[in-house]
């Protein structure tokens, strides 16, 4: 029973907040242990998440976008803004090209470098597949009020390399 009510939690955590997202297959290792990262490796499905122009569509491909509000209000934010813990977010989203449709337009790769915090986005095409490789760290538990500027410039980089999408036109 445990080991069900587990799958369920992670299932739910993995649905990104979206109720039309149905999880085709769940794999997760490293949960035995507390120190150990979880790695969870799913497939799913979404519905009615293409945007269309015309004869385009559009697909973003960050169906998750951690830190994506965390910028910080150097106004009312006189302190050090804690975290409770390091991390490293390592996503891989696979996007086949839909059938009858060519990629015309394959966003630009993006990073941003700090010894505190870092993320790279990398897009690639590999056969009949757009593949987007996403890491973002947080290799510091505080970041201090003389980091605020450069945490909101990464925020900033970040919001932006969330918006980038895929463009694909149809062939026929």
């Amino acid at each position: 029973m445990a080991s069900k009510n587990k799958y369920e939690r992670l299932t739910n955590f993995v649905k990104t907040g979206n109720n039309k997202c149905k999880i085709d297959t769940l794999l997760y290792t490293g949960n035995e242990e507390r120190d150990n990262p979880l790695i969870m490796n799913f497939d799913f499905t979404l519905d009615d998440y293409i945007t269309q122009v015309d004869n385009s569509i559009f697909v973003n491909m960050n169906f998750e976008k951690p830190f994506q509000n965390s910028y910080i209000d150097k106004e009312e934010k006189k302190y050090e803004k804690e975290y409770n813990y390091k991390t490293t977010n390592i996503s891989k989203t696979v996007l086949e090209i839909p059938r009858g449709y060519k990629l015309v337009k394959l966003p630009e790769n993006s990073n941003f470098n700090n010894e505190k915090f870092s993320f790279d986005f990398k897009y690639s095409q590999q056969g009949n597949y757009i593949v987007l490789e996403r890491t973002i760290t947080l290799h510091t538990l505080t970041i201090e009020p003389n980091m605020f500027d450069t945490w909101n410039d990464m925020i900033s980089k970040l919001g932006s390399s969330y918006k980038k999408v895929p463009e694909f036109v149809k062939t026929n």
